[in-house]
C-alpha cells in the first residue's frame, strides 16, 4: 500500500515572528506525488496534450491536403484550357496549310506556259516590234562613292 501524503521541509518558509501558524512552518503535509490520484491527474493531463496535439496535426494535415486538391484542380483546368487552345490552333493551322496548298495550285495554273499570253492576247497586248524596244545602260556608282545631285 503506498502513502497518501509526506512531510516536505521547506527552509524558505517560516520566521521566528510566525512559528506559530501553521502556513509559515518549515514543514508541510502535502500528497504523495506517487499516489493513484496524483498519477491519474498527469496521465489525464498527457492525455489532454496528446489530444490537442492529435487535433493540431490532423486539423494541419486537412489544410495541407485541402490546399493539394484546390491547386490540383486548378492546374487541371489550366491544363485543359491550354490543351483546347493547342488544338484550335492546330485546327487554324491545318486550315492555312490548305489554303496555302490551293492558292499555290492557283499560281501554278495561271503560270502555266502559254496561260499568259493568252490572257495577255485577250486583253489584246501584243509583242513590241523590233524597232520599238530601246536599251537603257546604267552605271551604278561603286561602294563608298557619294552621288552630287544634279544641277540644272
Amino acid at each position: 500500500m503506498q502513502r497518501r501524503s509526506y512531510i516536505q521541509y521547506d527552509s524558505n518558509r517560516g520566521g521566528s515572528a510566525a512559528l506559530a501558524r501553521e502556513e509559515t512552518r518549515q514543514w508541510q503535509v502535502i500528497e504523495n506525488p506517487y499516489s493513484q490520484a496524483a498519477v491519474q491527474r498527469r496521465r489525464t493531463a498527457v492525455t489532454r496534450r496528446a489530444r490537442r496535439l492529435s487535433r493540431a496535426l490532423c486539423v494541419a494535415a486537412c489544410g495541407i491536403l485541402v490546399t493539394g486538391m484546390v491547386a490540383q484542380i486548378t492546374m487541371s483546368v489550366a491544363l485543359n484550357a491550354q490543351s483546347k487552345r493547342q488544338s484550335e490552333l492546330y485546327a487554324q493551322i491545318q486550315t492555312l496549310q490548305r489554303n496555302k496548298d490551293v492558292k499555290k495550285e492557283t499560281i501554278s495554273n495561271l503560270s502555266a506556259d502559254g496561260r499568259i499570253e493568252q490572257e495577255a492576247q485577250k486583253l489584246g497586248m501584243v509583242f513590241p516590234q523590233e524597232g520599238q524596244l530601246r536599251a537603257l545602260s546604267v552605271l551604278l556608282p561603286a561602294e563608298g562613292t557619294q552621288m552630287a545631285d544634279a544641277q540644272p
